[in-house]
């Protein structure tokens, strides 16, 4: 078998194998891969090896140190009737059996194939014999970097690279030298934190796979494009990852098709295949269309890329979209990305209804060793964490949640968290007399009905919270707020005014509190409130002479005459209005008697 592309006229012999592109640099470890290296070399064949100890790893879990490779060379023989091939090998040993199925990876360079006659293999071996079922493969990297895949149906220890150098052709044609280098190989195992990057992808089938490589470059915007080169033909695109799943592993695909050329039957016909190992039998399958919703569909009809996840159920390293051509209609399926992301995440609270200037809070968990991530519909990452607490919100916004392997940039196919925003409702304004002296009351009142009434100082003012009547305490001012709730969205607004209530006037002069009948009662009255006009008034006293008096002013300067020989109390009643407010005040003088003439009393 020719394993690798020849120049000019042997490309068309490249087509024979399964070629895959690899996306990650050359020899690197993918993120979070545990991989398992072989440590042990010996060579064997006719040949030329040198370097055999720069193979080996420096433990099972460590590359060789160095960077130099091992250099293998092959040279065939001639002769008159024809030479022979000749083929040199080296053998890769690993510190324990390699489980059936399980794909070993050896990374080469250089490799020199004259022409069809010479050749590059590799054989799977169980110590010195040959394991069942072995097969290889080629694998290109971006970079160039080349790997052989190599892999059985039974348990194996070791794997064998052979270069064979062809043989000298009849009339003396000359024989041919093959050559590669081998730096190392290894094997990947499951690993909770393996990002579970795509390693490469193939295709195969009767059709074509046009710029496979997009697939899988991290760019949504590029594609691979996938057709059926016959009426009820099948071509298939495979992908391979660094190493097998764990539990709640997920395969991230967006797909693409020509808009308006959507059918179910398209759909049935795109299968999606997860298998494991080498293992040809699919360990998982299903078809686009028992994955997309009715949504999904609509969008994918406008040949819009869409994005869905799928979770095969039992471990598996490698995934194949199969598209089988639908009778009368070939049309080419876009591949824009595959990625192999740790399971969506698990809402707590994924939607939630909110009042406009409120905010939310959105919960969901992601898997161990996993975090949440929470993005906006822009894209733009907004919190790392379960619990994520939105800004204040005036309009209905979508949030979306994602998780990813911590320390890993691939992750989950992201979900939407949709929080409804209801608008508060429209309340009329209060109305009513908002300034009152504190021996009043008033009513206030709106007309957006059903609302509840509150004062925010309650020793300045009370308000019957269904009437709006207020009730004075004390001078001073309180906020009033009058709250509705919608009874449909339980939205509350609320409309405020400032109630003032006023102090009543009072006297602040001075009182000489008893005069002598027959004196003269001269009083000024001051008041607390500037610009306070004043009146008062005397009923008639028994015991005073004097008739009932009043006056409108704050000044009294009268006679009082006590007819009895007891003290006479008499008062004045003040009215006070300042300020709006009025008040009553009563001033209280007593009016003692003149004492009797003296008596001298005979002896």
């Amino acid at each position: 078998m020719l394993l690798f592309r020849l120049k000019n006229k042997f490309t068309g012999y490249f087509w024979l194998l399964l070629t895959l592109v690899l996306v990650v640099g050359g020899g690197n470890v993918a993120k979070g891969q545990l991989r398992t290296y072989a440590t042990l070399s010996t060579q064997g064949g006719t040949g030329t090896v040198t370097g055999l100890a720069n193979v080996r790893g420096a433990s099972t879990t460590t590359p060789p140190a160095g960077s130099t490779p091992a250099s293998l060379s092959a040279t065939g023989t001639t002769g008159a009737l024809g030479g022979s091939a000749v083929s040199v090998h080296i053998n890769l040993q690993f510190a324990s059996n390699i489980p059936s199925n399980t794909i070993v990876f050896i990374k080469v360079s250089s490799i020199t194939l004259p022409s069809i006659a010479s050749s590059v293999s590799a054989v799977a071996y169980n110590n010195s014999t040959a394991a069942t079922g072995s097969t290889f493969y080629n694998l290109v990297a971006g970079d160039g970097t080349q790997y052989i895949g190599v892999y059985a149906s039974s348990v194996f220890n070791q794997v064998r690279f052979i270069v064979t150098g062809g043989g000298g052709g009849l009339l003396g044609a000359p024989a041919e030298t093959a050559s590669a280098n081998v730096f190392y190989a290894f094997y990947s195992t499951s690993n909770t934190a393996d990002c579970g990057s795509s390693i490469g992808t193939s295709w195969s089938g009767n059709g074509t796979v046009v710029n496979s490589g997009n697939a899988i470059d991290g760019n949504l915007t590029t594609y691979s494009d996938v057709t059926p080169s016959l009426l009820l033909s099948t071509v298939e695109q495979s992908f391979y990852f660094s190493g097998p799943s764990v539990t709640n592993d997920e395969v991230k695909a967006t797909l693409s098709i020509p808009p308006s050329l959507l059918s179910l039957g398209l759909l049935s016909n795109i299968t999606v295949n997860a298998y494991n190992g080498s293992n040809t039998t699919p360990v998982w399958t299903t078809n686009l269309g028992a994955v997309l919703s009715l949504d999904l569909l609509g969008l994918f009809n406008t040949g819009a890329p869409i994005t869905v996840s799928v979770k095969p159920s039992l471990p598996f390293d490698r995934l194949s979209i199969n598209y089988s051509a639908v009778l009368g209609l070939l049309v080419t399926l876009h591949v824009h990305e595959i990625q192999r992301t740790s399971a969506s995440p698990v809402f707590t609270v994924q939607n939630a209804t909110i009042c406009t200037n409120s905010t939310a809070t959105l919960i969901a968990s992601a898997p161990s060793g996993n975090q949440t991530l929470w993005y906006n519909a822009s894209g733009t990452l907004l919190f790392t964490g379960n619990s994520f607490t939105t800004p204040t919100l005036n309009t209905t916004t979508t949030y979306y949640a994602a998780t990813a392997k911590i320390g890993c940039t691939g992750e989950s196919l992201r979900l939407p968290a949709i929080v409804t925003v209801n608008p508060l409702p429209t309340i009329a304004a209060i109305t009513g007399t908002t300034s009152i002296c504190l021996n009043q009351s008033t009513t206030l009142s709106s007309t957006t009905a059903g609302g509840v009434w509150s004062s925010s100082a309650t020793g300045v003012a009370t308000i019957n919270s269904s009437t709006g009547v207020v009730s004075t305490v004390t001078s001073g001012s309180s906020t009033i707020t009058y709250t509705y709730t919608d009874p449909t969205t339980t939205c509350s607004n609320s409309v405020t005014t400032i109630l003032t209530v006023k102090p009543l006037p009072t006297l602040t002069s001075s009182l000489t509190p008893a005069i002598c009948s027959s004196s003269t009662f001269s009083y000024t009255a001051t008041s607390s409130i500037g610009s306070t006009s004043f009146s008062w008034t005397r009923a008639t006293v028994a015991g005073i002479s004097n008739a009932s008096g009043s006056a409108a002013t704050n000044a009294i300067n009268e006679t009082l005459i006590n007819t009895t020989n007891a003290p006479v109390t008499v008062t004045y009643v003040f009215s006070l209005t300042g300020d709006g407010c009025s008040n009553t005040v009563n001033v209280q003088l007593k009016v003692n008697p003149k004492p009797g003439a003296p008596h001298i009393l005979s002896q």
